[in-house]
């Protein structure tokens, strides 16, 4: 049996709102990886936490709270943190991928077009 136009419709509304939530998910890991960025002199802070006294004081925000600890407590938490961000930056972009093949072989198949494609 196949679907009706309605169907149709609403399954494509529910891969492009997926396709969406994903866009809006790398942005947010891409905002936070840029956070560990200075831009001042163009270094970083893994490279600024790197040159400096691992005994030395530095602050760090978690969880919206100011903790005080020592560079050789923070740097190697940074790291993996920062790691993590862009191993989640690389598989939110292929998740896109994915589902924007979906997406297109779905609108395809079904022969839909968005209200924009048929104005232009």
């Amino acid at each position: 049996m196949f679907p009706g136009k309605d169907e149709v419709i609403k399954n494509f509304e529910k891969l492009r709102q997926a396709q969406k939530q994903l866009y809006a998910e790398l942005l947010n890991v891409e905002v936070q990886l840029q956070e560990y960025k200075i831009y001042q002199n163009r270094m970083e802070v893994l490279k600024t936490l790197r040159s400096s006294d691992p005994a030395q004081k530095c602050f760090r925000l978690q969880s919206d709270v100011l903790v005080e600890k020592t560079v050789k407590d923070v740097f190697p938490a940074v790291v993996l943190e920062k790691e993590k961000m862009e191993k989640t930056l690389e598989e939110l972009r292929v998740a896109i991928q994915e589902k924007s093949r979906v997406v297109q072989e779905y609108q395809s198949h079904h022969r839909i077009r968005v209200l924009l494609e048929q104005q232009a």
